[in-house]
């Protein structure tokens, strides 16, 4: 049996399940978990600590201790080791009678990687838990099975080193008491401070708990997005989807999330390709954001043939463009990769959406001088043209880079459709980031570096690869948990900087 887990490189996890009795319940505490904006923090550790009793809150950072709550902390089985590139892994159990299952893995962002549920027979059993979206970082495993849980908080390490963990299995014996003499509810999150709150009543006699942690991560919250360009040679636009993959790959190591902005060309050659849309599927399972990213008739570089404009209007205007950025010593490129006219706005969102598979509200359409060229879909954007800060600020005095930071959101209606903006930045002349890196370095150092958003670009290039890392690594540094890592809808939803009508 080792040998063929070994073979089929599998990580082995041993959970010895149990039939539950059913008691009444004497513990009952429910609440949720927020941080200092109200926003719901998943993946939160929520102990009773006198009676040994742990739950992990949701998506919607819920919890809910009772007496069948996990208990009784046992060790893991130590991990066999694994070759590196592992694909799958198996968690292994036993049941003492005919019982009902079910399994989920999350990250600690509470999302969940997989799920199982079914009903087994007694014996052995294995549950293969698909490792496609683990990278190295810290996990939770949940299992339930009739009225018990256990709850597995475990290390994966990408290289297949090893694995190592705790599980907190659910007790079979009632508790005896309703009240608490001693006893305190533990709340803790990595990057978070952990909270210690005196409990003096186990039933539900109580309100609804809201519990706010603050962070202990010393930086402004920031988002990352990457723009894909629109490209027609096949080759290129698989290099660009690889350059994604590993810029998706490496921020989410990272806990990093980033808000990637796709072309109509990569779009497409997604649809055809990946019709299944695992690609898709896993960068947003990491907690990135798709969105979108147009080339307008006025872009210096490739047009995507997508416009406002009629066909007849829009190969007059691009010419005349094009000539006159060549007259002025700006660009030497004279349209000879750009897209025939493809058709107007609406169309290209219709094959936006249709390719990646959902409505998509959000990216940069270079409407920064032509506001037409905005899509009606799109609700939030980077690319928009108003300020977000003022040049009266403690960051930069360089006009090059207020786009960097913003200090409040924009928001202005344009075709009688309200649109929200946060600004920014890349300057293709700043070498390894080194400017941005100051930026956010100053900005770490602020005595409210939460009343500033931080915002930089990069695009899906093999050239930018090695910025877009040293920018990361320095972000990581400083938020190794991501706890201020948002998406640009995450940044305008929760409302973490004011909002400014333009």
């Amino acid at each position: 049996m080792a040998d063929k887990k070994a073979n089929l490189k599998y990580i082995v996890w041993c959970l010895f399940l149990f039939g539950a009795l059913g008691n009444g319940l004497t513990i009952h505490l429910k609440g949720t978990v927020i941080d200092t904006v109200s926003h719901p923090l998943p993946g939160t550790v929520v102990r009773l600590l006198a009676e040994d009793r742990v739950d992990t809150t949701d998506a919607n950072g819920e919890f809910i201790i009772t007496d069948d709550s996990p208990s009784n902390m046992i060790n893991f089985s130590e991990a066999a080791r694994v070759q590196p590139l592992i694909t799958n892994g198996v968690f292994s159990f036993t049941l003492s009678g005919r019982t009902k299952v079910s399994l989920e893995v999350l990250n600690t962002q509470g999302r969940v990687l997989s799920q199982f549920a079914r009903t087994l027979e007694k014996g052995m059993h294995e549950l293969p838990v698909s490792s496609t979206e683990l990278i190295t970082g810290i996990y939770i495993a949940r299992v339930q099975t009739g009225s018990q849980r256990f709850v597995a908080k475990f290390y994966y390490n990408a290289e297949g080193v090893r694995v190592r963990g705790r599980v907190y299995s659910g007790s079979i014996a009632p508790l005896a008491k309703n009240t608490a003499e001693d006893d305190t509810l533990e709340v803790s999150k990595p990057g978070y401070i952990t909270k210690k709150i005196p409990i003096t009543q186990y039933i539900d006699s109580l309100p609804d708990i809201i519990l706010t942690l603050q962070t202990d991560v010393a930086s402004p919250y920031y988002f990352f997005a990457i723009h894909n360009e629109p490209v027609k040679a096949l080759d290129k636009i698989a290099e660009s989807v690889s350059t994604l993959n590993f810029m998706a790959d490496y921020a989410a190591e990272r806990h990093i999330k980033l808000t990637l902005m796709i072309s109509v060309s990569t779009a497409i050659f997604l649809g055809k390709t990946d019709p299944e849309r695992t690609q898709l599927i896993k960068w947003k399972s990491q907690g990135h954001e798709i969105g979108g990213h147009h080339h307008a008739p006025h872009h210096p570089g490739v047009w995507d043939g997508f416009t406002s404009q009629s066909a007849n209007d829009v190969l007059v205007y691009r010419e005349s463009f094009l000539q006159a950025q060549i007259d002025s010593g700006k660009s030497t490129y004279d349209g000879q990769f750009d897209f025939d006219y493809q058709g107007d706005l609406d169309s290209f969102m219709d094959v936006l959406d249709s390719n990646l598979g959902e409505k998509i509200i959000t990216g940069c359409y270079n409407e920064e001088k032509e506001k037409r060229e905005l899509p009606d879909a799109v609700l939030y954007t980077t690319c928009l043209g108003l300020p977000t800060s003022n040049s009266n600020n403690p960051i930069t005095q360089n006009p090059a880079f207020y786009a960097a930071f913003s200090q409040w959101i924009a928001v202005a209606s344009f075709g009688d459709i309200e649109r929200k903006a946060i600004s920014n930045s890349l300057n293709k002349e700043d070498e390894n980031n080194t400017e941005l890196i100051k930026i956010f370095t100053r900005m770490t150092l602020l005595d409210n570096p939460a009343g500033f958003v931080f915002g930089a670009v990069n695009h899906s290039n093999v050239e930018e690869k090695d910025n877009f890392v040293k920018l990361l690594d320095v972000i990581s540094s400083s938020d190794p948990a991501g706890v201020k890592s948002r998406t640009v809808s995450e940044i305008i939803n929760q409302q973490l900087l004011p909002e400014h009508s333009n």
